[in-house]
């Protein structure tokens, strides 16, 4: 009988071990250490129950078959909900190990095992439920898309959403206003210009779209996403993005080139926000060819900003694009600001009308036109503001130009 037992239980603390260690790999970075911690927790209590506890009370034995049976059917959903608030959620996993090495090892009796043995069966024969790409992140998956361009996730954490595609972080709600009054709000305060048609080249997040509804003077915008499945997809969790529907965005799935060529339209204002220069697919953009075709469509007092690449290790690469878009016929003006969450981030502006001696002297005295979070007149100093570019020119690798 006691052996009988004893190859039920060490059956279920296998299954057990089996199925904590699937859920603690699938959620967290689960190293050799976490492995071994992760054994202590079952056979410890295990062990030491066994050893020093002798009980035969049935109630002591029906609690601890209850427990058996309802830990592995609560473990998977438990840690799911837990990872949305709290750091310690391997914690948890560990003490319901804990638990169940305890009461396995304290009924000593074959058929109080046998109803959790069931359980643990069971739970291998329902599907793991979990997001696929969760394997990617530490925190909370709470949505993800595949789309023919590439994949997107927003995962959840103490009440912040990041929004992720292709790997990189697009925004946070934590600082995603420095992002978005730092690419918007610089070019729309140029001096007495007033803005009211908009193009935005890529803005799939709808971050951009949703900090320029805060001028009333803007009566349309114009998308072109990049990828118009990943757009849609966030634009559903708008609400829980902290962005509110715009009812002036008309959303366009047309390649870029074919809808500049194409098109009557004439715009006050063209936006690019897309991936840096890095893959062929994306250098188009950064390109003097691409900025005429820009120049072509906005009207004569028209402007144009586009973000460029990483301020520091890649000075070079912004006075690169500089040059192209001075070459396309615009004056041009650099300016970068530190997002918490991503980085130094740059952007040049391209103006029909104002040279860069003007548009620099417009923002040192630039007085915001509509509330903000962060974006004032000494933030907008600090973004014109680059120290000594010789330092970081020198230091860049000038050999694969845009």
């Amino acid at each position: 009988m006691k052996k009988t037992y004893l190859a039920l239980i060490l059956s279920y603390c296998a299954l057990l071990y089996v199925q904590f260690h699937n859920i603690y790999y699938h959620y967290f970075e689960f190293t050799n250490a976490d492995k071994v911690s992760l054994g202590i927790s079952l056979m410890i209590p295990f062990i030491v129950s066994y050893r020093f506890i002798k009980t035969v009370h049935p109630n002591l034995k029906f609690i601890g078959s209850g427990l058996l049976i309802v830990i592995p059917l609560i473990i998977q959903p438990l840690v799911v909900n837990l990872l949305g608030w709290s750091d310690y959620t391997w914690i948890v996993m560990h003490v319901l190990i804990a638990i169940g090495g305890s009461m396995a090892a304290v009924m000593q009796a074959p058929q109080w095992i046998l109803a959790p043995l069931l359980s643990i069966v069971l739970t291998w024969a329902v599907p793991f439920n979990h997001e696929e790409s969760q394997v990617k992140y530490f925190d909370k998956v709470i949505a993800s898309i595949e789309t023919r361009k590439g994949s997107g996730q927003i995962v959840h954490w103490k009440g912040d959403y990041w929004v992720h595609y292709n790997g990189e972080l697009q925004f946070s709600t934590i600082d995603g206003h420095v992002f978005s009054e730092a690419f918007i709000q610089p070019v729309v305060h140029l001096n007495d210009q007033v803005i009211r048609d908009v193009l935005i080249i890529g803005g799939d997040n709808g971050l951009l779209a949703d900090e320029l509804s805060k001028f009333t003077s803007i009566s349309k915008i114009v998308i072109l996403p990049y990828d118009k499945d990943y757009y849609n997809f966030v634009f559903e969790y708008q609400e829980t993005l902290q962005m509110g529907i715009n009812a002036k965005v008309e959303v366009i799935n047309k390649s870029p080139q074919h809808f500049l060529t194409d098109t009557t339209s004439y715009f006050d204002l063209i936006v690019i926000d897309l991936t840096e220069p890095k893959k062929v697919e994306f250098q188009q953009y950064y390109s003097e060819a691409f900025y005429r075709l820009c120049f072509d469509k906005l009207k004569v007092n028209g402007s144009l900003v586009t973000k460029t690449v990483n301020s520091y290790p890649q000075f070079g690469r912004i006075n690169e694009i500089q040059q192209h878009i001075q070459t396309a016929g615009f004056y041009q003006l650099a300016y970068h600001a530190q997002i918490p969450s991503l980085g130094q981030y740059s952007w040049v502006i391209g103006s029909k009308k104002y040279s860069t001696t003007e548009m620099m002297s417009s923002l040192r005295e630039v007085k915001p036109k509509v509330s903000t979070i962060w974006w004032d007149l000494e933030a907008m100093k600090m973004m014109l503001s680059f120290g000594k570019t010789s330092y970081f020119s020198d230091m860049v690798d000038q050999s694969a130009p845009l």
